[in-house]
């Protein structure tokens, strides 16, 4: 009896043991279920952020991509009206070319492109009498022959601007152009009335400036240097 009680004894306190270790083992491998399942959790919640943020970032994508083509569609289309614009002008330097060719070539008008600016640089002594600002007879022809190529082209600006050397105003003439300033602007406000009063210009598209001494061309320490400081300057310019 003795001995069947003592393996009784040791049965039931192996059995507490293994009980004890099983739910050790079982209550260990629960928290760890526990805590992968939380991160599995976190994780699903991750993607779900970046799943989010993915689909943003590829509806960005396709606003970009499609206002990257807008704008390149601008940029051909200001490429192809720029171009058209020179071609404009140069079409119209070619026939300002003609039509002065013999001032020209005697070195009383000269005439630049540069892009889409088109110069027309014209003496004084063409147009005006030293000290003056009334056309000459001269002068009006020359200014009759350019205004029939200016309304050829309508969508231009036309900046008429007076420019004179450094020699300051005679005595006599200080009471009607005290300065280099009152004359230049008088001469190209002249020219300005003209081009519309006498050769139908359209007002809308064309203005007057004068800037006396302050845009010289070439240095007016010589004769040939003031000479050509002494100028009205017809600008074309796209609108």
């Amino acid at each position: 009896m003795k001995r069947v009680g003592r393996g009784l004894a040791l049965f039931l306190i192996s059995a507490i043991v293994v009980s004890c270790v099983s739910k050790s083992k079982y209550d260990d491998l629960a928290g760890q279920s526990e805590h992968f399942r939380k991160r599995a959790a976190e994780l699903r919640k991750q993607n779900q952020e970046l799943q989010a943020r993915v689909d943003i970032l590829e509806k960005e994508m396709s606003t970009y991509t499609v206002e990257k083509g807008l704008l390149q569609a601008r940029v051909d289309s200001a490429v192809r009206h720029a171009a058209e614009d020179i071609q404009k002008l140069q079409s119209m330097n070619q026939q300002l070319v003609k039509s002065l060719e013999n001032e020209i070539k005697q070195g009383e008008i000269n005439i630049s492109q540069l892009y889409d600016r088109l110069s027309v640089k014209i003496l004084d002594q063409v147009l005006f009498l030293s000290g003056e600002s009334a056309i000459r007879p001269r002068g009006k022809q020359v200014l009759a022959r350019l205004a029939e190529t200016l309304k050829k082209i309508t969508d231009q600006w036309i900046i008429i601007e007076g420019h004179t050397d450094n020699v300051p105003i005679g005595p006599k003439l200080q009471d009607r152009y005290p300065t280099n300033w009152e004359l230049s602007s008088a001469r190209a406000t002249v020219v300005v009335r003209h081009l519309i009063e006498e050769l139908g210009i359209d007002p809308g598209r064309i203005s007057s400036a004068g800037y006396g001494e302050y845009k010289p061309v070439a240095p007016n320490t010589t004769k040939e240097g003031r000479t050509k400081n002494r100028r009205i300057e017809i600008i074309l310019r796209q609108m």
